[in-house]
């Protein structure tokens, strides 16, 4: 059996809740770490560009083939009126 990795790193798509601020950082760490671990991640403050419509830029990430996994990372915010 080989232990060669593949050359082409595989590419995840993160997409999460944007608040607090604390838990957006985390994500981004998370995106990082998984950068060093050699796979690709995409998510929104690295690869959206300014203008870009976010929703299209969504569906474009869930249906790319070349996307492995979609990382869906949630939390709960309590909205108090």
């Amino acid at each position: 059996m080989s232990t060669q990795l593949s050359t082409k790193a595989p590419k995840v798509f993160i997409s999460y809740s944007w608040k607090p601020f604390q838990h957006q950082q985390k994500v981004i760490a998370l995106a990082e770490r998984l950068m060093d671990d050699g796979v690709h991640a995409i998510i929104d403050v690295w690869d959206l560009r300014e203008g870009q419509d976010k929703n299209q830029f969504m569906e474009s990430m869930v249906t790319d083939p070349e996307v492995r996994r979609v990382l869906i990372i949630c939390n709960r915010v309590v909205i108090t009126c």
